[in-house]
């Protein structure tokens, strides 16, 4: 790379490298030059991340003022190996992940309403769908137990309570030994 970056230099274009660890801010850097030493997988996970971004600031292929939607870009790009990237490497994918921790005590106040529910009264089973549907009276009774205004709500932990109550009523109804 180091070469050819000073071909590119003596031509006038700028050179950027992208490597594993970087910032956001080296990466918008790197991104923002003529010429880019990229692997794929990082090329593709900067793709993936920017289109998670909530806002264009928190991008990195793409400045704020550069934004014109899906992904487009006007460059050019020179793809080593390209039998290796397209053919070989196209059966892994690219999966962007992180840990998040699991809403325990939820869980288990779930199912201790679940237990204080009642079919036909709080909600209804269909069996053969495999589901069960709470109804007004079931919302209601769980938010008062709660101390919330709706089980619909998202709380501190990013998080409602509707499906945790769904589905210990559904585990209890139709996950049975």
């Amino acid at each position: 790379m180091e070469k050819m970056g000073q071909v590119h230099r003596f031509l006038g274009l700028s050179v950027g490298l992208i490597q594993s660890g970087m910032s956001e801010e080296e990466r918008r850097k790197a991104y923002a030059c003529d010429v880019v030493y990229v692997t794929n997988s990082e090329l593709g996970f900067d793709y993936l991340r920017d289109h998670l971004a909530l806002s264009p600031a928190q991008t990195v292929l793409l400045s704020a003022g550069d934004v014109k939607g899906a992904g487009e870009f006007e460059g050019f790009c020179v793809v080593d190996e390209a039998d290796s990237v397209l053919i070989d490497e196209a059966r892994t994918p690219l999966i962007i992940s992180k840990q998040v921790p699991a809403p325990s005590d939820k869980y288990s106040v779930a199912k201790t309403l679940a237990d204080a529910l009642q079919p036909n009264v709080h909600y209804e089973v269909d069996e053969k769908n495999k589901n069960v549907v709470l109804n007004e009276r079931g919302y209601r009774d769980c938010e008062r137990a709660l101390g919330i205004d709706s089980l619909f709500a998202v709380g501190p932990d990013g998080s409602a309570w509707a499906p945790y109550v769904t589905n210990a009523a559904k585990a209890k109804e139709l996950f049975t030994k």
